[in-house]
């Protein structure tokens, strides 16, 4: 008797939990609910100034988004209007040889498809950098022996005095940016350091070999723009601890609903060549 009422328990608890289970597609290919993506830059080098425009697409999409295409792009300072051109699917570029000034206030315009977007951003100032060295990786040398040896770069720069200077490096190997993503990139605030001279910070993010070109680019980026970053890690790479919050929206500077980040910045270069 015993078995038969575990076996009439078992039975009913197995009725129940699959009785209970009903599929709820999804929709997450949400078209009618696309928003615009932004990226772009506006710097004090005389070079062509641009803007990358995207749409959001579908979660399980195995593809590259969709280009926002057709946009009226331009960005001003209050006294100048700098017009883009679609120089190819979604990017927008000025002429060759815009560039912005130091402490101005730069602000995008964008109209697509019968809507208007703003983001506003103020070019910060730089420093140059003074020098550079490069080291090599001993401990990719005792591990890997019999390979080339590998280097990476120290970089000496006055901090100027002041806090509130926040910057980002890309380091670029025979003319080719091997921080392409943002997870390569540096990007660091002057909290720590404002008024010091670094004395060889190590760039250890980007290796190169004898014979290479690098090229060290610092830029220095309103404190928006460093946020927008580590919003952006916090939500990916750095994402998968025990102590991880809920996930969250990440802030963007555009409005009317877009998502993305425009952002004017200070740029300055340093270049060595590896030899012996």
């Amino acid at each position: 008797m015993n078995h038969i009422k575990i076996l009439s328990f078992i039975l009913l608890a197995y009725t129940l939990t699959t009785s209970c289970t009903e599929e709820i597609p999804l929709d997450l290919n949400n078209q009618e609910f696309q928003r615009l993506v932004v990226e772009g830059w506006f710097t004090n080098r005389a070079e062509a100034q641009t803007v990358e425009l995207t749409l959001t697409s579908n979660y399980f999409a195995n593809e590259e988004a969709p280009r926002a295409t057709g946009a009226k792009v331009s960005v001003t300072d209050g006294t100048q209007t700098f017009n883009f051109t679609e120089t190819s699917a979604g990017i927008y570029q000025t002429e060759s040889n815009v560039k912005g000034e130091i402490g101005k206030t730069y602000t995008l315009q964008i109209e697509y498809k019968g809507e208007n977007y703003e983001a506003s951003s103020t070019m910060k100032r730089i420093v140059e950098i003074d020098s550079l060295q490069y080291v090599m990786d001993e401990e990719y040398a005792e591990d890997e022996p019999e390979e080339t040896d590998i280097y990476y770069l120290l970089m000496y720069v006055q901090e100027p005095p002041g806090k509130g200077d926040f910057y980002m490096w890309e380091t670029f190997v025979n003319g080719v940016n091997k921080t392409d993503t943002l997870d390569n990139v540096w990007f660091e605030s002057d909290e720590f350091v404002d008024g010091n001279y670094i004395n060889g910070l190590e760039m250890d993010n980007v290796y190169f070999a004898m014979g290479d070109t690098v090229r060290l680019q610092m830029r220095g980026i309103p404190e928006e723009t460093l946020d927008f970053f580590v919003a952006v890690m916090l939500e990916t790479v750095w994402r998968g601890g025990p102590f991880d919050g809920p996930p969250a929206n990440i802030p963007s500077n555009v409005s009317n609903g877009a998502v993305g980040h425009f952002s004017a910045a200070s740029v300055v270069d340093k270049e060595i060549v590896v030899k012996p």
